[in-house]
């Protein structure tokens, strides 16, 4: 159970990399990716053989028998375990959505191409892996880090991820819960949509950034250069590439955006208030679909609740709360328009601090 006086927060910083740790980092990639695969390799014809499913405690328990192996044992246990663990995720949400009805999407084996991270668990008496700007990795190297800000609390998890534009660390930290904000005593309900980002019953509109659609006339451009390059060359690979680092730059602005608006609502209003939408099944009009992917209300409503939920409550007494209900009775500027006094909006989220 986590504690409510502790929160948990990532810190990511871009590796100062060399050719040496970036060897190793990828000689530990397909390490764990090995292991991913045998793993999976291994469960697939168990359950065809017996009918049972081996969990992730039979898979670790052999996978000691399996470090013997001078191939397995070169790579650092706990890596090995993340890479289970991950198995052992991917396995639980294929039931969870066979019993829901979703579409179950079976785990499937990791090319080279599909596995960028790999982690390990930092245990107490290692101490902080950061010491100024250098990284020390467990069984992998020292690196370079460009440290954009100073850590916080104690490091739990230390993850090393492949991106199109360099590798990155992600130190996942307990910390302290933050001193009290002031209290305010204000509500806001918010309207999303496209036109603008979303309206508030103050009467104040968040204009919708648009971050796909500023980027869409280069991203045609190098979509259809990258088309034109033969498959398997050089330059497609570097053309696929410029691809995925407009993509990537897309992604962050969009993100950033949502940060500093999901900060600034938690920081001025007590309670806030959301519409429970449908997404998946509003992005089957193919007329609005990148219109809504575009903006990522889901994505959005996630980072408000998290921004929330870090917040502490008035005189540091007890957290933040989030509560839901099915229906009530919420402004809104659309019914506005209309001429009509409320509109029911489901799924309330509150930000409460008293």
């Amino acid at each position: 159970m986590a504690d409510p006086d502790y929160i948990v927060k990532t810190f990511e910083f871009k590796l100062r990399m060399n050719r040496i740790f970036e060897a190793a980092c990828l000689r530990t990639l397909d390490q764990a990716r090995f292991v991913y695969n045998c793993a999976l390799e291994q469960r697939i014809r168990v359950y065809a053989a017996s009918g049972l499913s081996l969990s992730y405690y039979e898979q670790s328990r052999q996978l000691t028998a399996a470090r013997e192996l001078p191939e397995v044992k070169a790579c650092l246990r706990g890596i090995q375990q993340d890479a289970l663990r991950r198995l052992d995720l991917a396995f639980k949400a294929f039931f969870r959505r066979c019993q829901t009805g979703a579409a179950p999407g079976f785990p499937r084996f990791k090319s080279p191409d599909r596995y960028d991270t790999f982690s390990q668990k930092i245990e107490k008496l290692r101490g902080c892996p950061l010491k100024g700007d250098q990284l020390r990795v467990p069984g992998v190297g020292t690196v370079r880090v460009r440290l954009s800000r100073p850590i916080e609390g104690t490091v739990k998890q230390l993850r090393l991820t492949r991106r199109v534009d360099g590798w990155y660390a992600l130190l996942v930290c307990d910390l302290p819960r933050p001193e009290s904000l002031p209290p305010t005593g204000a509500e806001v309900g918010l309207d999303v949509g496209i036109a603008c980002f979303a309206a508030l019953s103050t009467g104040e509109r968040i204009p919708n950034p648009r971050c796909l659609k500023q980027a869409e006339e280069q991203l045609k451009r190098e979509q259809r250069a990258l088309s034109r390059k033969r498959q398997g060359s050089w330059n497609r690979k570097k053309a696929r590439r410029q691809v995925a680092v407009r993509h990537l730059k897309v992604s962050r602005t969009r993100k950033d955006f949502h940060h500093q608006e999901a900060r600034q609502l938690v920081k001025d209003f007590e309670v806030i208030r959301v519409e429970d939408l449908n997404v998946r099944g509003m992005v089957k009009n193919h007329h609005l679909a990148q219109a809504i992917s575009d903006v990522a209300w889901s994505n959005f409503f996630g980072i408000l609740t998290a921004t929330a939920e870090e917040a502490p409550a008035t005189g540091g007494k007890s957290r933040p709360a989030i509560h839901k209900s099915n229906v009530q009775p919420l402004w809104s500027p659309a019914a506005a328009a209309a001429g009509a006094k409320s509109v029911l909006l489901r799924a309330l989220l509150f930000v409460d601090r008293s």
